[in-house]
């Protein structure tokens, strides 16, 4: 699916193979461990599992991060075993929950199936992550199906000219 510049996807999280921007570390208020058992039960995840880092990053850096390569926007990412979610977020809003309950869900199925090395299974990452937060969601009594069809609809492999 080709998009033209000035067109931007509002896709909740990404994951990427480099992070280049720079991201200042700040306390975040206490994210509840309730939203990492949910994802260890949902993905049957039986071992031990801690919550990893969690960096507030401003939307410029998560944007100049992944912008240039998929020209997408995003609101946070994880990568290299922490999670970057923009600093305006707060986490007693069901939405930045369930954007936080994403990034578990990638961080649950890097501890359990290693690390991304190809496009084919960040796609179907995505796709689980995708459809786990909006099971969370409609469980929460907000259905945002549309969002999430025409989010899951755009998950496709750059062409190697997008690169």
């Amino acid at each position: 699916m080709n998009y033209s510049s000035k067109t931007r996807l509002v896709i909740i999280a990404v994951l990427v193979t480099s992070f280049h921007a720079v991201c200042i570390a700040r306390p975040i208020k206490p994210i509840p461990d309730e939203l990492l058992i949910r994802a260890k039960r949902e993905m049957n995840y039986k071992a031990e599992l801690k919550l990893p880092p969690i960096i507030p990053t401003s939307s410029s850096a998560l944007n100049d991060a992944l912008q240039s390569r998929y020209g997408l926007v995003t609101m946070a990412l994880y990568h290299k075993k922490k999670i970057y979610i923009n600093e305006e977020l707060k986490m007693n809003d069901l939405i930045a929950r369930s954007i936080m309950y994403h990034e578990l869900v990638h961080h649950v199925q890097h501890m359990r199936y290693g690390p991304t090395t190809n496009c084919k299974l960040w796609m179907r990452k995505e796709r689980e992550a995708y459809r786990l937060q909006e099971k969370y969601l409609m469980e929460k009594g907000l259905n945002r199906s549309a969002v999430f069809k025409k989010i899951l609809k755009s998950i496709e492999c750059p062409s190697k000219t997008q690169v």
